[in-house]
């Protein structure tokens, strides 16, 4: 079953956000975790008649964002005092 927030998250970011065009080439790229709302964003790329490339990445593709997972690995500190 198609959760309808993630339809409308992609559909917000398509029509709104970036004003998808047909025969517009869309890079649609995430990490590991992100796929259902990677497909929706295809599929509506698809729909609009778009050129959707999906591209996915590990987490460990990004260790700033792998390290944002776990706050004790976190390469930078902030003090904000």
């Amino acid at each position: 079953m198609k959760d309808p927030r993630i339809e409308k998250l992609a559909s917000l970011l398509l029509n709104y956000s970036i004003a998808v065009k047909p025969k517009q080439r869309i890079l649609i790229n995430g990490e590991s975790g992100s796929e259902p709302l990677l497909m929706e964003l295809f599929n509506q790329c698809l729909q609009a008649g778009a050129y959707p490339f999906v591209a996915t990445y590990p987490d460990s593709y990004f260790p700033a964002s792998s390290a944002m997972h776990n706050r004790n690995n976190f390469p930078i500190s902030w003090n904000l005092t």
